[in-house]
């Protein structure tokens, strides 16, 4: 199985490669944060069994698996090891465990170990995708975390033509020995999310000062607020005095 590292990858050089075809299609997986002993959290695993359930969905409708993977995270735990490099090992794993059987040629998995936020994972995926021709992208990610992943993505891809299809994943009970940020109960991790997307005008600063000269619009209020309205399907927020 093939494992690219294209973190070196020049911006100028990838928008080259874009021309010449109708495009390949890519799972993007995020990262989450592991815990102090360099595990995956519970929600790491749920997010890699549903890329493994993915592709074998598309091998069953298509004859074959997604030909790009691409697993994005760097240390942001300082452990010593990047959440992309567990993802590959443990979506490896599970493929073993589940015995499933691919058919040739093994995706091709692509490591992005360099972001520490997801405003990062879009900035430093989008020149990855384009150097591989990638023009539609299935996004896994937890369901927490999909509406903000999102506003983000769109804004960091606005002037690209990739596509994007989402797969939350519901977020599971946090294990015993999660810890940290992973050990925090599911009704707060909404809870979370929805706090760093109240201010419209601090996330668009936000990524605009990440992305510097990178062309991302920033979110519109009224899209800000669509992606509040999905958390609050879940949460209960207390109303603005």
């Amino acid at each position: 199985k093939k494992v690219s590292d294209m973190s070196k990858i020049d911006s100028a050089t990838d928008s080259r490669s874009t021309h010449g075809n109708s495009g390949e299609t890519a799972i993007l997986v995020l990262g989450q944060c592991l815990n102090k002993d360099a595990t995956p959290s519970s929600v790491l695993v749920s997010r890699l069994e549903a890329c493994v359930k993915l592709q074998q969905q598309m091998q069953h409708d298509t004859g074959s698996p997604c030909k790009y993977m691409l697993f994005t995270g760097g240390d942001t735990s300082q452990v010593g090891v990047t959440e992309a490099n567990v993802m590959k090992d443990l979506y490896e794993a599970i493929v073993a465990r589940k015995n499933v059987d691919f058919v040739a040629p093994s995706p091709e998995i692509i490591l992005e170990e360099s972001s520490l936020t997801t405003v990062w994972n879009a900035l430093f995926c989008l020149p990855l995708l384009r150097y591989k021709n990638i023009k539609k992208v299935h996004l896994i990610t937890s369901d927490f975390h999909m509406p903000r992943s999102m506003l983000i993505f769109e804004s960091v891809f606005h002037n690209s033509d990739i596509q994007f299809v989402r797969h939350p994943v519901p977020i599971p009970l946090p294990y015993t020995r999660d810890d940290g940020i992973n050990g925090v109960q599911p009704l707060d991790r909404y809870r979370h999310e929805y706090i760093m997307v109240c201010n419209d005008q601090k996330l668009a600063n936000h990524v605009i000062h990440q992305a510097r000269h990178a062309g991302v619009t920033p979110a519109s209020q009224k899209r800000v607020k669509q992606c509040q309205q999905e958390l609050e399907t879940v949460i209960r927020v207390p109303e603005s005095k």
